[in-house]
């Protein structure tokens, strides 16, 4: 009756209190843990900026959020250009290989020579010099896709080969 209630209410607010008593200590124990890791964050800050004599702290994260933001625009245009750059490529002569050979039985030494120019594509030209005893003769053909639209020599075929093989 109401000496139970009074036993009743009485251990019901023991328990009320004790599950206070137990937040509370949990609170405090959060609270401690966030003071120590500002208390870090505070020293680590502390130590960046110990010698540091020069306007106050929120004009120089200012200055690197500036600084940060000009690194970008520049990366940006930097990344255009290297896109430009790597379009063109295919197209740019990247491939050389010579052949030397001897192409008159009375020429000594191997003075003639095919030349082959060319992109990654294969787009370019073949260009041959034969030297003989009395003359010399330079000429150029064109080629696309390692192939030409001219008759091409042993020497020119060869050359052109070893540009397709890269060897």
């Amino acid at each position: 009756t109401m000496l139970d209630a009074y036993h009743w209410l009485n251990s019901q607010s023991l328990s009320i209190a004790a599950a206070l008593f137990a937040l509370l200590i949990l609170v405090n124990i959060i609270t401690l843990w966030q003071v120590r890791a500002y208390r870090r964050r505070v020293r680590v800050f502390e130590s960046l900026f110990k010698d540091y004599c020069g306007p106050g702290i929120e004009d120089v994260l200012e200055e690197i959020r500036r600084l940060e933001h000009e690194n970008r625009r520049q990366i940006h245009r930097l990344e255009e250009r290297v896109e430009s750059i790597e379009g063109r490529l295919p197209a740019m002569l990247s491939t050389l290989r010579v052949i030397r050979y001897k192409a008159f039985p009375e020429v000594g030494g191997d003075l003639s020579f095919s030349l082959a120019l060319l992109s990654e594509r294969g787009d370019g030209a073949v260009i041959t010099g034969l030297h003989g005893r009395e003359y010399s003769m330079v000429w150029a053909k064109p080629v696309q896709a390692f192939s030409s639209s001219y008759q091409l020599s042993e020497e020119e075929q060869a050359v052109l080969r070893m540009a397709q093989n890269r060897g």
